[in-house]
C-alpha cells in the first residue's frame, strides 16, 4: 500500500489556504497577549509607539535600533482598529504568508505535497515561528521573516531579479535582512561561476541600494540613545564563549529548533545531501553567526530555521523509503509530540516569569535551567526509546521455499 506522503495532490486551496488558516487558528486560539507593557512587550512598545506617539513615553519612538525599523509600525498606523489589534492583525496575516512560503519553498525543493505540508506542522510547532508573535504581536519579527521566507523562495525557485527589490524594502523592516545579501549571492554565484562579471555584478545589485536605503534611513531619524552594535556583539561572543553558559545555550537549540535537530541526525547522509545545495549551507552560516554575535539566543534560531525545515524533511523522506509505514506513522506521531511540547503548544501559558523560564533560557532562573535540562533529558531519551524501537528497516523479501 502505498504512503499518503508519497501521492500527489493537486488543491492549492488546501495547502495555501485551509492548512495554515487551521493551524493558526489552532495556535491563535491556545495563545494569551501577553500582560506586558499593555500587550506590546518590551520592544514592542517601541514599535507601538511609533504608530501611535500617545501610548508610551516619546523618547522610546527614537531608541535605536528600533527607530529605524519602520514598516511594521507605518503599516500599524494605517489600520483603523486599536493600535494592538491593528500589531495583531499584520502579525496574524505574516504568519500566513510565512506558511505559505515555506510550502512553496518545501515543494520547490522537491518534496511531495504531503511531505511540503509536514514540514510546515515542524515549522509551525516551533514556538518562535507562528506562537510568539500570538503572544507578542508587537514584535516585527513576523513580517521580516516573511521578506526572509520571500528571498530564500526566490533563490529556490531561480527568480533572482526580485531579490535586490526585497532586500531594498526589506531593510525597512529590520537591517538584519541585508544579511540575506551574500547567502543568495553565494546560490547564485555558484550557478553562474563567483567570478564572472554577471556574478560581481548581481552582488552589488544585492548589497549597495540596500545599504544605501538602510544609510538613509538611520540618517533621517537620529537616535537618542548611543547604540554600538559592536559592543553588543562583542558581549555576546564572550557570552557564548563561557563554559558556564553552555547549558543554557543547549536548552535554547531546543526552544529555537525544536525536535528537528534529532530527527534530521537520524538519517544524516539523507539531511546532509540538502547542504549540497549552496544556498542552504550558506543559510547554516549565517545563522551561526548570528546565534554568536546576538541576543536571545533561541528567537535567534529563527533565521536558520528554514533550512533546518529542509534537512528533517529530508530526513523523514529517507526514512520513508527505509521503514514500513506500520513502524513509520507512530514513530511519526510520537516526534510530531515531542516537537509540539518542545514548542510550548501542549501546555498552557501561565505568564511572562513562566514563559521566559520555559522558552528564553538565557534569561531564565537558575532553577528553571536545571528543570529545563530535566525536562530536555526525559524528551531526548523517550525519542531515544521510541526511535530505537520503531524505526527499523524494511525485511528484505524472503525467497520462497522450494515445492
Amino acid at each position: 500500500m502505498s504512503s499518503p506522503f508519497r501521492e500527489s495532490s493537486q488543491h492549492p486551496l488546501v495547502w495555501l489556504v485551509a492548512l495554515p488558516l487551521l493551524l493558526l487558528a489552532i495556535i491563535g486560539a491556545s495563545t494569551p497577549v501577553t500582560e506586558r507593557a499593555q500587550g506590546f512587550d518590551s520592544d514592542g512598545k517601541r514599535y507601538a509607539v511609533m504608530a501611535d506617539a500617545s501610548l508610551f513615553k516619546a523618547r522610546y519612538s527614537h531608541e535605536a535600533p528600533w527607530c529605524w525599523r519602520v514598516m511594521t509600525p507605518f503599516l500599524a498606523s494605517l489600520l483603523p482598529f486599536s493600535t494592538l489589534t491593528d500589531f495583531r492583525v499584520l502579525a496574524f496575516v505574516s504568519n500566513w504568508l510565512s506558511l505559505v512560503l515555506i510550502f512553496g519553498i518545501l515543494r520547490r525543493s522537491g518534496f511531495s505535497h504531503a511531505l511540503s505540508a509536514l514540514g510546515v506542522v515542524l515549522y509551525a510547532g516551533v514556538f518562535w515561528s507562528i506562537k510568539f508573535f500570538f503572544y507578542s504581536p508587537a514584535y516585527i519579527d513576523s513580517g521580516t521573516q516573511v521578506f526572509w521566507l520571500a528571498i530564500l523562495y526566490c533563490a529556490v525557485t531561480g527568480r533572482y531579479a526580485a531579490v535586490p527589490i526585497l532586500l531594498t524594502v526589506g531593510v525597512l523592516q529590520k537591517e538584519s535582512l541585508l544579511l540575506l545579501a551574500p547567502v543568495v549571492w553565494v546560490d547564485f554565484a555558484a550557478r553562474q561561476g563567483s567570478l564572472q562579471l554577471r556574478s560581481l555584478a548581481y552582488g552589488g545589485a544585492l548589497a549597495v541600494p540596500a545599504a544605501l536605503i538602510l544609510l538613509g534611513v538611520r540618517t533621517a531619524i537620529p537616535a537618542t540613545n548611543d547604540y554600538a552594535a559592536a559592543d553588543m556583539i562583542a558581549s555576546q561572543i564572550a557570552y557564548t564563549a563561557t563554559p558556564a553558559n553552555w547549558p543554557r545555550l543547549l536548552l535554547a537549540v531546543f526552544s529555537g529548533l525544536g525536535i528537528l535537530p534529532l530527527v534530521a541526525a537520524l538519517r544524516p547522509r539523507a539531511a546532509g545531501a540538502s547542504l549540497h545545495e549552496p544556498l542552504w549551507f550558506a543559510l547554516l552560516v549565517l545563522g551561526g553567526v548570528l546565534l554568536v554575535c546576538g541576543e536571545d539566543k533561541a528567537r535567534l534560531f529563527l533565521y536558520a530555521l528554514p533550512a533546518v525545515v529542509v534537512l528533517a524533511v529530508a530526513a523523514i523522506d529517507d526514512l520513508l523509503r527505509r521503514v514500513a509505514p506500520g513502524r513509520f506513522v507512530p514513530w511519526l506521531a510520537v516526534a510530531l509530540g515531542l516537537h509540539l511540547y518542545l514548542g510550548h503548544h501542549l501546555s498552557r501559558m501561565l505568564g511572562f516569569r513562566a514563559y521566559m523560564d520555559r522558552m528564553v533560557p538565557t534569561y531564565a532562573s537558575d532553577d528553571a535551567v536545571v528543570i529545563g535540562l530535566v525536562r530536555l533529558a526525559v524528551v531526548t531519551a523517550l525519542f531515544a526509546v521510541v526511535t530505537a524501537l520503531l524505526i527499523r528497516p524494511r525485511s528484505p523479501d524472503r525467497p520462497r521455499p522450494a515445492a
